[in-house]
């Protein structure tokens, strides 16, 4: 063949089933061998990404036991609020019912300017309070000695109300 000229057969011509005159990507022809190794690079790129779903999962999964173990942990806490009234020592832990308020914790939520009612709590229980977030209560109190004294400022004050509604006095509504 001929030197340097622009054949089929030398190093410097067109690819094999090339367009003549027609210059860029679309124009050329990949090879067997250049097909093979896209087909490789593509495999490769696949496989990463399974691989790397794969670790995901197993993230998740190793994070889901993580949580698992800490609620497991948590469930059988004496201070989880919902086991603190089935302590051995704790005199609830006799009650049978699940007596909602004493042995089944109860969430309030509150606002700027919120209030809750004067009472008594049931059966003269104590009562646990906790403040999750915001700013300081203001909790107001009437020692027990002056429990009647209060109550009958309330009944003088609230007279038509409390008269109007029998036993207004002992439900969580009246302030």
């Amino acid at each position: 063949g001929k030197r340097g000229g622009g054949g089929s057969g030398g190093g410097g011509g067109a690819r094999k089933g090339a367009k003549k005159g027609g210059g860029g990507a679309a124009a050329t022809a990949l090879t067997e061998k250049e097909l093979r190794a896209l087909e490789r690079e593509k495999e490769r790129r696949e496989k990463e990404k399974e691989r790397e779903k794969e670790r995901r999962e197993a993230e998740r999964a190793k994070e889901v036991e993580r949580q698992l173990g800490l609620a497991r942990k948590y469930a059988t806490v004496g201070w989880n609020l919902g086991n603190l009234c089935r302590l051995d020592r704790c005199v609830l832990a006799h009650c049978n019912d699940n007596v909602s308020g004493m042995v089944v914790p109860w969430l309030y939520v509150g606002m700027l300017f919120a209030s809750f009612c004067w009472h008594v709590e049931d059966h003269f229980a104590h009562s646990i309070n906790y403040m999750h977030w915001g700013a300081p209560k203001t909790w107001y109190g009437v020692p027990g000695d002056q429990a009647d004294a209060f109550e009958g400022v309330m009944r003088e004050q609230l007279a038509e109300l409390i008269e109007s509604e029998a036993g207004l006095m002992y439900k969580m509504v009246t302030m």
